[in-house]
């Protein structure tokens, strides 16, 4: 619970001047942190390979599709 609680004040702080990501590897990304990292306004690069917790559907949102196809 504490990592949750440190990765969102994380991303709260830095989602104005982030623009690029690197989470390659990263064992504890999931679809929460996603959830955080799509709020990011300048985000232009996000490498997320070898994630093992995460899930295509939990790039969905930040991809721009729905279960229905593409946003508009």
């Amino acid at each position: 619970m504490e990592m949750k609680w440190v990765v969102g004040m994380w991303c709260r702080l830095f989602k104005h001047g982030v623009e690029e990501l690197d989470l390659r590897g990263e064992s504890s990304v999931d679809a929460e942190w996603i959830a955080y990292i799509g709020a990011f306004r300048y985000l232009r690069s996000l490498n997320l390979s070898d994630c093992r917790r995460l899930t295509t559907s939990a790039l969905w949102p930040i991809a721009g599709i729905s279960i229905y196809g593409l946003k508009c």
